[in-house]
């Protein structure tokens, strides 16, 4: 596969391009733990009569939601919060499991302009997680970002942000190298810029981002390092979408996706670089109807073709939905299917094996019942299916969990949420199953 064609797909990798920066444009995957934290915090206060869509979740509650205090023309919302969870598998292994209580202190906050038009925010924040009896296992993430919008007039805005994090890869991803002794800590850069049009039959979109990721090797068990700095690079992204509303507040879509994934370089002579270039294409349909269910869905093609002939293709039917359903003022169903090209890392992967990558399909749904006014109870369930390239191999990962928050005033909320979780993996070059249950109580403060 020589650079001819790798450069012939990254010029249409270019040419074609889902918004990805765009929150409102993507399907984002179903985590199997439900989240809880109370809904955004919101600058200009409520109407009373709730926007169009609110869900279980987002719904104001001007008893319980954070007020903010005010800067000027921006509102400050600080957070604390707590959560002591106890996970009876934390190392993702068959048996001989290791358990363990993780407490975990999460300061952030949120700086929103309230202006009649524009928009400029800062946000921050921070977790810290500290185990009881595994201290190898303690991280401390964090993460900076900014974002803002200017109204150029009604319908068109031009937007943009920056963001920088330091985080830790679960030891249940499929890149975490078993031989290393600690999580593996990874740095990201990035920021976009993108236009839109929206409110007229007509809209569109355009979305340009440029991210950078930095990998730190941690130790090996028994000694020395797990080398991971093959895994840093470089990928500019470019989005482009286009819609017709063929009827109120229905519309249809193209949107296409490109991006070029560039690596520093490869881990040695037989692993080479996983510089590609990729794209997909979709067409799909939005539909909103009455505020009471919103459905987003979408079929198309993707591929990545990577430039050294060491790596397959990965490449298959890319196909979304995104789904909000309100049966009742009271209950909010969600489901919501994604699909993504994953790279590999050679650390991950056993002797001789090599991938450039998985085609990951997440396919979740979630119900928020709110059964008092300040008290809401939460169920989810997700499949993740993780397909190898160039190696017998795939994954399937299993998940339901449960949760609950109760809202005591806008200053205090409490949360509960259990998960369980199963892996398999079935192929020649299968690896361990596992299975684990994690418990958490959550303690948070706002402003």
């Amino acid at each position: 596969m020589g650079d001819r064609k790798f450069f012939g797909t990254l010029g249409a990798a270019l040419a074609f391009w889902p918004a990805l920066a765009s929150a409102q444009q993507i399907v984002e995957p179903f985590l199997p733990v439900p989240a809880l934290a109370p809904v955004e915090p919101q600058a200009i206060p409520a109407t009373s009569e709730p926007p169009r869509g609110t869900t279980v979740l987002s719904r104001p509650r001007p008893e319980t939601d954070p007020q903010g205090t005010r800067l000027g023309s921006f509102f400050l919302f600080p957070r604390l919060e707590l959560d002591e969870a106890y996970n009876d598998n934390i190392f993702a292994t068959p048996n001989n499991t290791s358990s363990d209580f993780i407490t975990t202190v999460a300061p952030s906050f949120d700086l929103l302009s309230n202006w009649n038009q524009d928009a400029l925010n800062l946000h921050a924040g921070g977790a810290f997680g500290m185990y009881a009896s595994h201290s190898s296992e303690n991280y401390k993430d964090g993460f900076v970002s900014g974002d803002g919008r200017l109204d150029i007039s009604e319908g068109q805005q031009a937007y943009g942000g920056l963001r920088a994090s330091h985080q830790h890869e679960s030891r249940y991803s499929p890149n975490s190298p078993g031989s290393a002794a600690e999580p593996v800590k990874y740095n990201t850069y990035g920021g976009n810029l993108g236009y839109a049009q929206s409110g007229l039959r007509i809209g569109y979109s355009a979305d340009f981002s440029l991210n950078r990721y930095e990998y730190e090797a941690p130790p090996a068990v028994g000694g020395g390092f797990v080398p991971q700095s093959d895994r840093n690079y470089t990928t500019p992204d470019l989005a482009l979408r286009a819609s017709y509303e063929f009827a109120e507040n229905i519309a249809a879509y193209i949107r296409g996706e490109g991006n070029y994934r560039a690596y520093d370089h490869g881990a040695s002579a037989t692993s080479p670089s996983r510089t590609s270039a990729g794209y997909r294409i979709d067409t799909g349909l939005h539909a909103d109807l009455t505020g009471v269910s919103v459905a987003d869905v979408y079929v198309g093609y993707l591929t990545q073709l990577y430039r050294s002939s060491a790596y397959n293709t990965n490449r298959g039917i890319d196909f979304g939905a995104k789904v909000t359903w309100n049966p009742t003022t009271l209950d909010t169903v969600r489901f919501g299917i994604d699909r993504t090209v994953q790279d590999s890392s050679n650390a991950a992967l056993g002797p001789g094996q090599v991938s450039s990558g998985y085609l990951e399909t997440v396919v979740g749904a979630t119900l928020d019942h709110e059964l008092l006014r300040n008290l809401i109870l939460s169920g989810n369930a997700s499949y993740t299916n993780d397909s190898f390239s160039g190696i017998n191999r795939t994954d399937n990962v299993y998940a339901v969990g449960t949760g609950a928050r109760y809202l005591m005033n806008r200053y205090l909320y409490l949360g509960f949420s259990y998960s369980y979780s199963h892996r398999e993996s079935g192929g020649a070059q299968a690896i361990t199953p596992y299975s684990d249950n994690v418990f958490m109580l959550r303690l948070s403060t706002q402003l």
